[in-house]
């Protein structure tokens, strides 16, 4: 899905690239959906973005991963879908970043620091 502003000065170069990017991979199991900022709201809430990461590009595999692409360029849609299709882009996931400083008896677990601190600790761990 690729959210953009319809109003912006760029909106129809996206558009043009982004269906030339379809074409590519008619076939190949990736449905192509353009959105608008203004009647996408629902979309973002669901996925968790925000209206300055506009323009975006984001896929939702069958298994409910997403991978992001944020503050796109038209030129940039069709190397990030081949590098998603070559398994070279990483999952998004919507939570803060690893915290600086960690160091408190009670620690700050995100997405990123789960495995680490949770699983691969070997301490019980009560969340």
């Amino acid at each position: 899905m690729l959210f953009l502003n319809f109003s912006s000065d760029v909106a129809d170069a996206f558009k043009s690239k982004y269906r030339e990017v379809a074409e590519k991979y008619k076939g190949e199991g990736i449905s192509f959906l353009v959105g608008d900022l203004e009647a996408s709201q629902g979309a973002f809430q669901y996925f968790g973005l925000k209206e300055e990461q506009v323009p975006l590009i984001i896929i939702q595999t069958n298994d409910g991963q997403k991978f992001l692409k944020p503050h796109l360029e038209p030129d940039h849609i069709s190397v990030w879908v081949k590098e998603y299709k070559d398994g070279k882009v990483s999952p998004y996931k919507k939570s803060e970043p690893i915290p600086e400083k960690n160091d408190d008896p009670v620690k700050v677990v995100v997405a990123e620091s789960l495995q680490d601190i949770v699983f691969k600790s070997g301490k019980n761990v009560m969340l």
